[in-house]
Order: C-alpha cells, then sequence, then structure tokens
C-alpha cells in the first residue's frame, strides 16, 4: 500500500500567523497476517517562515491475537542527531455490529500515553489521547480527533 497527503499548515501564536503546504507519503507492506511493515516521510518540502525539518519513520505492527496491536517505531527528524523510539499497545472490541471500541497505551519517546477510541461503521472515528511531555512546555496534552473515510 502506498499513500499520499497533501497539506496546508497554519500557524498562529499571538500577532504571528503563517501558513504553508506541505506533503507526506508512507508505504506498507503486509509480511504475513501477523505483521506489517511501514515506513512514512512527513513535512516534504512544508514551508512556513523556513522549511520545516522533514520527519522520517520506520515501523512494525504485530497483530498476536484478533483486536490486539502492538506497534513499534522508530522516528529521525531532519538536521536532529536523536533518535525517537515508541512502542505500545491497543485493544479493539466490537461491542455492536458496526461499533468498536479501542483502548490505547504506550511510551513516546519515553512518556507515558494513554487513550481511547470509537469506530463507527468502519467510516467514522473519535479519538481521545492523554499524553505526558514533561520536557515539554506544556506538560500534559489532551488530544481529541475525528476521522472519516470517504
Amino acid at each position: 500500500m502506498v499513500g499520499f497527503n497533501f497539506k496546508v499548515a497554519y500557524q498562529k501564536l499571538d500577532n504571528y500567523t503563517k501558513t504553508g503546504v506541505g506533503f507526506d507519503a508512507g508505504v506498507r507492506y503486509a509480511v504475513n497476517e501477523t505483521m506489517n511493515l511501514g515506513v512514512t516521510a512527513s513535512d516534504l518540502g512544508t514551508k512556513l517562515d523556513k522549511t520545516v525539518p522533514a520527519t522520517f519513520r520506520i515501523g512494525v505492527a504485530l497483530f498476536p491475537v484478533e483486536g490486539f496491536t502492538i506497534p513499534v517505531d522508530i522516528e529521525k527528524i531532519q538536521h536532529k542527531s536523536e533518535i525517537t523510539l515508541r512502542m505500545g499497545a491497543e485493544y479493539s472490541y466490537q461491542f455492536a455490529e458496526d461499533y468498536f471500541a479501542a483502548v490505547r497505551g504506550g511510551v513516546n519517546g519515553g512518556e507515558f500515553t494513554l487513550g481511547v477510541g470509537l469506530k463507527i461503521a468502519n467510516k467514522y472515528g473519535l479519538d481521545y489521547a492523554y499524553i505526558s511531555e514533561q520536557g515539554d512546555a506544556f506538560g500534559e496534552n489532551h488530544r481529541i480527533g475525528f476521522t472519516f473515510d470517504l
């Protein structure tokens, strides 16, 4: 599988605003029923005031039993020497026809993460994540996402 994403980046801090465009690309290969491999490149050509460094990831997802996923990936940001390790686990459960719930937990570069999600008709998704970022100025983050497939 191959995917591409065109994006518009918008940044606003106080009276400062900038807008730019960029691209993401990814490849996923299903090794077998219990393992996928993937590679992504994000922020290719993205520019606000200056060019945003590209982010490269390589990872594996394991599916040991139905409903259970174990993802592991490493990330390298262009022009930085650090490599970030991420790993976690997700359990997804079908509680009604076309309704799925998921619970997730993991480690993101040494920081704890926790989340839940709801998927309806394999088309609409609502997700919440708690992310502890002690080294970040914001400390803790609560993220909510809504997705839909066309």
